[in-house]
């Protein structure tokens, strides 16, 4: 049973997840005034509503930084992805960001490859991915497979896929 205060708390999130899609989406970065105005928000609605659990926003807030500081430090994903899912922490907690976190891996890896296949077509996209695999220590290597002549990275909006992360989340639990 979903209690008042949990349903605030998911619509909150809900709203906004769905403006830093727009934002991710629209100029490829999650404004601060966004990300640490949840923060602030979660936190201050479990405080205020849950102060019993008090630590639950903050441990949230940690697994979120956590949860997506290795992807950041590699430079696979941008910083407003890292607060994103923070504030998500701040409303949800450290358990649901867990989730969140692998649902939103799983959606950014298929949401990638359709956008792999819908730039360079199927063949192109095979080619990548088997050279993607062959760089993994002990596979062999293939010398059939042509080279990438630009270097070019392929980026989408991550946003999007905590977005779907968060969704799938709560269509699941």
């Amino acid at each position: 049973m979903v209690t008042t205060v949990t349903f605030w708390l998911i619509c909150s999130t809900l709203i906004v997840g769905m403006i830093a899609v727009i934002w991710d989406v629209r100029y490829r970065k999650i404004p601060n005034w966004l990300t640490f105005g949840a923060m602030v928000s979660g936190i201050s609605l479990n405080l205020v509503f849950n102060w019993q659990s008090w630590m639950v926003p903050f441990l949230g807030v940690l697994a979120g930084f956590l949860m997506l500081l290795l992807p950041y430090t590699l430079g696979g994903i941008g910083a407003g992805d890292v607060k994103l899912l923070m504030g998500f922490g701040a409303f949800l907690g450290a358990k649901a960001v867990f989730w969140v976190t692998l649902y939103a891996a799983i959606a950014g890896g298929i949401f990638s490859l359709g956008y792999l296949v819908y730039k360079y077509g199927w063949e192109t996209t095979k080619q990548k991915l088997q050279k993607m695999f062959l760089k993994l220590p002990g596979i062999k290597k293939d010398p059939t497979l042509s080279s990438n002549p630009t270097g070019e990275k392929v980026y989408i909006p991550y946003g999007v896929a905590i977005y779907a992360g968060l969704i799938w989340l709560l269509i699941a639990h």
